[in-house]
């Protein structure tokens, strides 16, 4: 009697569960990209070609900005012209070296010349390359915030990003609290285009907003086949 008492109600628990999995219904359900990024310049500078446009797909490490570097190029070229000056000095030092025509102080100055020149060579084409912006990671430009010929200075040059992972932010009623865990899996109804779709929740709130009585959910859509657009619309289903 004991177990039929006990298997009757573990099976009231899981149809209580159930029923209150799938009583969910959210207030909002909105779709956003995984990876979202606002593209800066690490230096000021003048825009000398933007090579991409709005909604543009890009591949990592693929050109989009390219800022004026004819400064950075000057400062290359003068200290290669030192750098190379001292390196033709200390070959001929040497030999006068060994017969103590060059000072040993006046050898090491020489290396210590030669070794500023060498940092304002690397110094250079660190700035060159920071004229050079590229994609941190593949995905799709959303905005272009800049044109040529205007100054880069601390804004973001273009947002790009990778839908290839789709966000999903759920806000759920209160008195829904707790019944989901990360890992769970909610289906969704997709509004563009019509489909429905899995979603593994990735965390919860772990408190109760008590202005709107709501908490939020989020989790996550494989998107690799591109098929859903970010800022669609969603459901969740019963």
């Amino acid at each position: 009697m004991r177990r039929m008492a006990w298997l009757g109600g573990l099976l009231v628990f899981l149809a209580v569960s159930a029923t209150a999995a799938q009583s969910l219904t959210s207030v909002t359900c909105l779709l956003s990209p995984a990876s979202q990024s606002d593209i800066a310049a690490r230096t000021p500078g003048v825009v000398e070609e933007v090579l991409v446009q709005r909604s543009a797909p890009v591949v990592e490490g693929q050109l989009l900005v390219r800022l004026d570097d004819d400064f950075a190029q000057s400062e290359l070229e003068m200290a290669e012209v030192a750098r190379k000056a001292l390196a033709a000095r200390i070959a001929r030092a040497g030999g006068l070296r060994a017969r103590n025509i060059v000072s040993l102080e006046e050898m090491e100055q020489l290396r210590a010349d030669l070794a500023m020149a060498e940092a304002r060579s690397r110094r250079a084409e660190l700035l060159i390359s920071r004229t050079r912006i590229t994609a941190p990671f593949s995905g799709r430009v959303a905005e272009v915030f800049v044109a040529e010929a205007e100054m880069a200075g601390n804004g973001p040059l273009l947002r790009l990003i990778d839908q290839r992972q789709l966000k999903v932010e759920l806000e759920l009623d209160g008195a829904e609290f707790d019944v989901l865990s990360p890992g769970d899996v909610l289906e969704l109804e997709v509004t563009v285009p019509p489909m429905q779709v899995s979603a593994v929740v990735m965390a919860t709130d772990g408190f109760i907003d008590p202005a709107s009585d709501t908490f939020r959910v989020e989790a996550r859509i494989d998107n690799r086949s591109g098929r859903i657009p970010s800022g669609a619309s969603c459901r969740l289903l019963p």
